[in-house]
């Protein structure tokens, strides 16, 4: 087993050609988030390119270490209370 202890995530375990990331658990997905903000209008410009530079950046770290996630979509995106 090679594991490892990196913030956010409490673990990350490569087992068997297999990749766990084990995290605190959160309270909501960005599906959630994103249709409180629709129903109540209370989403900015500002907000909204805070969030896809955020994704933009995990995923180009994704990419440069040759991970791939073939379900990426915002109800399995975790979000914390600061989102």
């Amino acid at each position: 087993k090679n594991r490892k202890i990196f913030q956010p995530f409490i673990e990350i375990i490569y087992e068997s050609g297999y990749l766990f990331l084990i995290s605190d658990l959160e309270k909501s997905t960005l599906k959630n988030v994103l249709t409180y903000f629709r129903i109540n209008k209370e989403f900015s410009e500002q907000h909204l390119l805070v969030i896809f530079y955020n994704l933009l950046c995990i995923m180009k770290v994704m990419h440069s270490s040759n991970l791939l996630c073939r379900s990426i979509r915002p109800e399995n995106i975790i979000v914390n209370s600061e989102c």
